[in-house]
């Protein structure tokens, strides 16, 4: 039985109705992935078995193939390696990849090593340690959605679906959903994946979101699409309901 099979069993009960499912590919599918590293390789886990590797196929291309040629400059280079034990990668449509190297130390003396590896590799390169933090760009990461070319951002630190393949299905499917629309107040919107598109189709959006990377995310893909009807507010789902009960929110 498959993992179909499964959730079709466990919800019979409850919704008889037909499923429809929509499939990405078996690989290749992640945008955003994170590693920790230890001993020349990058780790993942499970439970308490590490598993070493030089790549990663479930990955985007972009990423797969970027994989090994960092680990290649971070192993031939002493600084580099020591005390790393994070690398987190980010894709987009455009196979631009953005990588984010952690460390357990002061990462301040890396960043010319850095820059001069971002440039060697072609790649955004986020350097962060306790306190401190270095971009070889900005720390947006720019992306597209197939729904008018909207542009949006994400950073290396929020929430962004990490299936490019079903992104824009999910997208749709929540279009779908909408009859007659009028004003939308979006509960947790993070970088704006569903605020964007919607705001065609609504005539205002109130968005929420209390995560502050997300909102700043949200209002440069406001700005860079150029849409007027989306307002913010950095609520979480509670202070919205304590906001219709009447609350005041300073922060609004």
């Amino acid at each position: 039985m498959n993992k179909f099979q499964r959730f079709r069993k466990n919800i019979d009960k409850k919704y008889s109705n037909k499923l429809i499912i929509n499939l990405s590919p078996a690989s290749s599918f992640r945008c955003r992935s994170e590693f920790s590293y230890k001993d020349d390789h990058y780790v993942m886990y499970n439970k308490n078995e590490k598993i070493y590797m030089t790549s990663y196929k479930n990955t985007s291309n972009a990423i797969q193939k970027m994989m090994p040629r960092l680990l290649n400059e971070i192993n031939n280079s002493r600084s580099l390696k020591d005390k790393l034990f994070q690398i987190n990668f980010r894709s987009n449509k455009n196979n631009n990849v953005m990588v984010t190297m952690i460390y357990h130390k002061n990462a301040e003396l890396l960043s010319d090593k850095i820059k001069d590896l971002s440039n060697k590799l072609n790649i955004h390169i986020i350097l962060r340690s306790y306190k401190f933090i270095f971009s070889t760009n900005d720390l947006f990461f720019e992306d597209r959605l197939n729904f008018k070319d909207l542009k949006i951002y994400q950073t290396d630190n929020c929430f962004f679906q990490p299936n490019k393949f079903l992104l824009d299905k999910m997208i749709d499917t929540v279009k779908g959903f909408i009859e007659s629309p009028k004003d939308l107040l979006e509960l947790y919107c993070g970088v704006g994946t569903f605020t964007l598109p919607l705001s065609t189709i609504f005539k205002r959006i109130l968005a929420t979101e209390n995560d502050r990377n997300s909102i700043k995310c949200l209002l440069k893909s406001i700005e860079m699409n150029t849409i007027p009807n989306i307002d913010h507010a950095r609520l979480s789902g509670n202070e919205v309901s304590l906001l219709i009960k009447g609350k005041e929110f300073r922060r609004m």
